[in-house]
C-alpha cells in the first residue's frame, strides 16, 4: 500500500480532526499508566507481602483488569482513526504525530507535538523527534514542495 504524503497545509488540515483524538489518547495513556501501577500494588500486596486476597482485593483486581481491557480497546480504536488519516502515531506519552512528506526530494516527517498551534517542524525519517528542525518560512515552502 502506498503511503500518503502530506503538504504542510494538508497536515494542518488533518490536525483539526487528529488533535482531539490525540488529546484523548494522551489522557487515556495516563489513566492506563495509573491503572497498571494500581495493579502492581495489588500484586505486591498478594504475593510479596503475603496478604490473603479477600473479596475487597479480588474486586479491586477484577475492576482493574476490566478497566485495562476497556482502555486498551478505546486506545486501539483512537489510534486506528489517526492512522486512517494517514498520520503516524509516534509517542502516546507526549502526544507526537508525524505526517509523511517530501522535502528536497527526500522522505521526511512533518512533526506535531500536542499543544503546538500547528505543524511547524520536520525531521528525517531516521532522525526522530530529537532531530526536529523548523519548517522553512511560509514563502519558501512552495520552493521545497511544502505548501
Amino acid at each position: 500500500m502506498l503511503q500518503r504524503l502530506f503538504t504542510v497545509d494538508e497536515a494542518n488540515g488533518a490536525l483539526v480532526r487528529i488533535r482531539p483524538i490525540l488529546a484523548e489518547l494522551v489522557g487515556l495513556r495516563r489513566r492506563l499508566d495509573s491503572l497498571i501501577r494500581e495493579l502492581h500494588r495489588i500484586h505486591r500486596e498478594v504475593y510479596s507481602e503475603g496478604i490473603h486476597p479477600g473479596p475487597d482485593l479480588r474486586q479491586r483486581l477484577e475492576t482493574g483488569l476490566t478497566g485495562l481491557s476497556a482502555l486498551d480497546t478505546r486506545m486501539k480504536e483512537l489510534a486506528s482513526r489517526i492512522q486512517a488519516e494517514g498520520a503516524v502515531l509516534k509517542d502516546l506519552k507526549r502526544g507526537i504525530v508525524n505526517f509523511p512528506a517530501v522535502i528536497d526530494r527526500q522522505p521526511v516527517y512533518l512533526c506535531y507535538l500536542l499543544g503546538e498551534d500547528e505543524v511547524s517542524w520536520w525531521h528525517g525519517v531516521e532522525e526522530g523527534f530529537q532531530g526536529r528542525r523548523p519548517l522553512p518560512a511560509r514563502q519558501n515552502r512552495e520552493e521545497t514542495g511544502l505548501s
